[in-house]
């Protein structure tokens, strides 16, 4: 009949497309999920494809502190410091203000005295995302 005719049709039009998507400009979850990882591949690999910058180009290295001049500067933390008086050996004194508390640390020793005589806490680790005042 005409109507068992139209089903397999269906049926036969059905099992192509689920075979190959394709054929209709589609994409089954596994070509998507293959392109997704390659994009963020991609990205990762160069994130200035999408004007982005990775956290690695922007972290407070010790050579970046080291060319700072000798002047006060402001600068975006993306990563955590966990090596303080490696990091900020060449500075004069480093501050940031974080939950209402100031931190600070120098590398000469009657600025750490002063630092801890004025109630501002030492700093013994840098949080992410904090603004690091430099003065070198």
């Amino acid at each position: 009949t005409l109507d068992e005719k139209l089903v397999k049709a269906v049926v036969d039009r059905d099992q192509q497309i689920i075979a190959d998507p394709a054929i209709l400009n589609l994409f089954n979850q596994s070509s998507v999920d293959t392109q997704l990882n390659d994009r963020d591949a991609q990205i990762r690999a160069d994130p200035a494809i999408l004007d982005l910058v990775s956290k690695a180009r922007i972290e407070i290295t010790t050579a970046k502190i080291a060319a700072l001049a000798s002047k006060w500067h402001l600068l975006a933390n993306a990563l955590p410091i966990t090596d303080p008086v490696t990091r900020f050996a060449s500075t004069q004194i480093v501050l940031y203000y974080l939950n209402d508390a100031y931190y600070a640390y120098s590398p000469n020793a009657d600025t750490q005295l002063a630092i801890a005589q004025s109630g501002i806490l030492a700093i013994t680790t840098v949080p992410a995302g904090v603004g690091l005042w430099i003065k070198k």
